[in-house]
C-alpha cells in the first residue's frame, strides 16, 4: 500500500485509488502512518480522540473518533484488517504489513546520505542521484488541504511537520543547485533555484543562485533583472535590502566580469 502526504492526501492500493467518506478519516489514517515509528507504535484512544475533538466531552470524543475508524476501514475495504492494529484502548499501523510512504522515504533519503561516507557530497553521485529522488517525491507542503473542524491539536502537528520537511527539501534545492554550478551546469542550477523560489519567493540565496545561473549561460540582462526582482520582494515581504554579498555579485555581472563567483561552491550535507 502506498500513502502520499507530500501534497494532497493520496492512498493507492495495488496502484487503485482508495476514498474515504471524512476528512477526520483521512486525517487518522495520516497521523497513524506518519507516526507508526518505531516499527509497532501505537497510540491511545484517549489520546487520539483529543487530538481530533479537543473541545468535546471525553464520551463525545470518543465516540467521534470510533465513527471516524469505521469510515476508514470501509475506506480501507479488505486491506484494514492487516493494515489496522485496533485494541479496545490503542490504535496503530501494523509493523508487518508492506507500506510506502513518501514522507519516510524522504527521511531514508536525508539519513542515508547524512550517514554514508562519501568525502565530501558534491563527489558522491549516489546521494545526489537520491536527493534528485527525494525531490521528485515533494509533490507540495504536507497534508495540503487536509483540515479537521476544530481538530487544533492536530492542526498543531500538522504545521510542525509541514515546516521540517519544508526546511529539509529547501536544503536538498540548495545543495543541488550548488552541486550543479560547481559542475557548470547552469541549467539545473537555474532549475533548483526556481524550485526554491516557488517555496519561498524572499529567499536571497537562491536569488544569487539564478543570477550565476542566467549570467554564465550569457543573459546577462536577465541576470540583471533576477536582482532586481530580489530587490522587490525582500522590500515587500521582509522590510529589507540585499545582503552585501548580493550587491557584490550584482556589480560583478553588471560589469560583465567573469569572476571568483563562478567558482565551485561549498557544499553541506543535509
Amino acid at each position: 500500500m502506498a500513502f502520499s502526504f507530500l501534497g494532497s492526501f493520496q492512498v493507492r492500493l495495488n496502484g487503485r485509488p482508495l476514498r474515504f467518506a471524512t476528512d477526520s478519516a483521512r486525517a487518522l489514517l495520516a497521523y497513524l502512518v506518519v507516526e507508526a515509528s518505531p516499527a509497532g507504535r501505537t497510540h491511545s484512544r484517549l489520546l487520539l480522540a483529543h487530538l481530533f475533538w479537543p473541545d468535546q466531552c471525553t464520551a463525545t470524543a470518543r465516540h467521534n473518533l470510533r465513527q471516524s475508524l469505521l469510515h476508514l476501514r470501509q475506506g480501507l475495504g479488505e486491506a484494514a484488517l492487516p493494515l489496522l492494529h485496533v485494541t479496545a484502548q490503542s490504535l496503530g499501523i501494523a509493523p508487518e504489513v508492506a507500506t510506502i510512504c513518501d514522507v519516510h522515504r524522504v527521511q531514508q533519503i536525508l539519513d542515508g546520505c547524512a550517514s554514508h561516507p562519501h568525502t565530501a557530497l558534491h563527489q558522491c553521485s549516489s546521494c545526489l542521484h537520491e536527493l534528485e529522488q527525494a525531490i521528485i517525491l515533494y509533490k507540495g507542503e504536507f497534508l495540503h488541504g487536509l483540515s479537521v473542524a476544530g481538530g487544533y491539536p492536530f492542526e498543531d502537528w500538522v504545521l510542525l511537520r509541514r515546516e521540517q520537511i519544508h526546511r529539509r527539501i529547501i536544503h536538498i534545492l540548495h545543495s543541488l543547485a550548488e552541486y550543479h554550478a560547481a559542475t557548470g551546469s547552469y541549467e539545473r542550477v537555474q532549475y533548483y533555484a526556481e524550485r526554491q523560489l516557488a517555496l519561498e519567493p524572499w529567499r536571497e540565496e537562491a536569488h544569487r543562485q539564478m543570477m550565476i545561473a542566467l549570467s554564465a549561460n550569457g543573459d546577462r540582462t536577465a541576470a540583471l533583472t533576477q536582482y532586481k526582482i530580489c530587490c522587490r520582494i525582500l522590500a515587500k515581504e521582509l522590510d529589507t535590502i540585499p545582503s552585501f554579498e548580493t550587491e557584490v555579485l550584482y556589480l560583478q555581472i553588471k560589469q560583465g566580469r567573469s569572476s571568483p563567483w563562478l567558482q565551485p561552491l561549498a557544499l553541506s550535507n543535509p
